[in-house]
């Protein structure tokens, strides 16, 4: 995920009892491509999102994303959950080596990011 090595027991599917399985193979193939190619997409989203990112945690050291951060993130967990609106939802949780090597989790709806923010307990 990112480009980066997740162990098989981080990483949890569920889908929805009525939805059909092969439109959810569909779609988590469609969103691995996606996320493992997102490297600028994740950049952006942060550096757009900046002053909101760090109004929720108060202080982050590194500043605003580049390649250098990009390459200091470590996937700790993955999950996907297909949901009943035929939407895939995916929930990471991230360690940040160069922000006071905090967690943060990115919430993502198909193949768009909906949300990062940083978990000091992490």
């Amino acid at each position: 995920m990112l480009n980066k090595k997740v162990l098989n027991e981080e990483v949890e599917f569920s889908i929805e009892k009525e939805s059909s399985i092969t439109k959810f193979i569909e779609k988590t193939n469609s969103h691995l491509s996606w996320i493992n190619n997102s490297h600028k997409d994740l950049i952006n989203y942060y550096n757009e999102n900046y002053q909101q990112i760090l109004s929720r945690i108060g202080r982050l050291d590194y500043g605003k994303a580049n390649d250098e951060w990009y390459d200091g993130l470590r996937v700790d967990s993955v999950g996907f959950h297909y949901n009943s609106n035929e939407k895939l939802e995916g929930f990471y949780t991230i360690y940040d080596y160069y922000n006071m090597n905090s967690g943060f989790h990115i919430d993502t709806l198909d193949n768009s990011i909906v949300d990062l923010y940083y978990n000091t307990d992490l």
